[in-house]
């Protein structure tokens, strides 16, 4: 008998900095959690649950632990978050996207450096050819899209509009900067697609030939699996500066530079400009950058972490 799969059951939670609001929603989650995993042990007691990081994932997690059932945490960051940090202990097993990650845990943790998981249709871009010849740069904010890096952007092309005169960029920029870059491409006479946001990214990967993009740890893991030499700017706000951490590993591994973002775009664009034509007069460096990405690829990442989640539950069935 094939099993339905349980409905998505939200839980109201938000960081601890929100003081004001914090406690409360973080009551009701963990009530929410108790009411949403008793009724989900009385139809079938799991044998393991998975943790995936965020304080969304803390109710659920404590009361796996208080019913001793296994537990696995997926860590994707070079710097564990707080919600890892504090059930690290308590996992049977940990899962690493980053394997420097385990000196930031606690002594005695078990810790598997899998990578972290992409789609199917990013691993299939690993090792594959690039499909065009065109110089094509790729400008990644997230999914929100990066106002500093949107407003360096627009700094760059105005001063230094000759920097991309045989390159097409295709920008993804969030739902707040279209009309700006739009228009400030134009003027520039840059060859330019600016995008709100890019629903399937697995024909910009196999099209572009380098990427400017923010430090996040699933943007780093489908760039490595496609080959795509990187300059990164991490979001200066992030957690535990966890993306400056992401970007350090990548850069030390000779796949990526790393620009900080300053206070004034101006001071930004100047550094992307130096670092940008450092890297695009030197062929050789970006052949070597991206053999360096693809040699930080996980592709088996997913396979890896579901064998840890199966060997998990055997022991709980022997």
């Amino acid at each position: 008998m094939q099993s339905q799969p349980w409905p998505h059951t939200p839980l109201p939670v938000m960081s601890p900095a929100h003081f004001l609001r914090g406690p409360f929603l973080f009551a009701t989650s963990n009530w929410r959690a108790w009411q949403t995993v008793r009724q989900f042990w009385a139809t079938c007691a799991p044998k393991v649950v998975v943790g995936l990081g965020g304080f969304a994932s803390v109710p659920a997690l404590w009361m796996a632990s208080s019913r001793q059932t296994s537990i696995l945490l997926l860590e994707q960051n070079a710097i564990p978050g707080r919600a890892t940090r504090w059930f690290a202990k308590h996992a049977d097993t940990v899962c690493l996207g980053f394997a420097e990650a385990a000196s930031e845990l606690p002594a005695g943790v078990t810790t598997v450096a899998t990578g972290n998981p992409v789609r199917d249709d990013i691993v299939a871009l690993f090792g594959a050819e690039q499909q065009t010849h065109e110089q094509r740069l790729l400008i990644l904010g997230g999914s929100q899209g990066a106002s500093g890096l949107n407003q360096a952007m627009i700094e760059w092309v105005r001063y230094r509009k000759g920097d991309f005169q045989d390159w097409h960029i295709v920008h993804q920029t969030g739902p707040h900067a279209v009309a700006e870059l739009t228009e400030a491409y134009a003027a520039a006479s840059i060859n330019a697609r600016v995008e709100e946001f890019i629903t399937e990214l697995t024909a910009e990967y196999r099209a572009a030939r380098l990427v400017i993009s923010r430090a996040g740890a699933t943007t780093l893991s489908e760039l490595a699996c496609a080959g795509l030499p990187a300059i990164l700017m991490p979001f200066p706000q992030a957690a535990d500066d966890h993306q400056r951490r992401n970007a350090a590993s990548f850069v030390e591994a000779g796949a990526a530079v790393c620009v900080e973002q300053q206070a004034n775009p101006a001071e930004t664009a100047a550094v992307l400009a130096r670092e940008w034509n450092v890297i695009t007069g030197d062929s050789a460096r970006l052949a070597t950058m991206s053999a360096a990405m693809q040699q930080r690829s996980r592709p088996h990442a997913a396979d890896d972490v579901a064998r840890v989640i199966l060997d998990l539950a055997d022991r709980v069935t022997a």
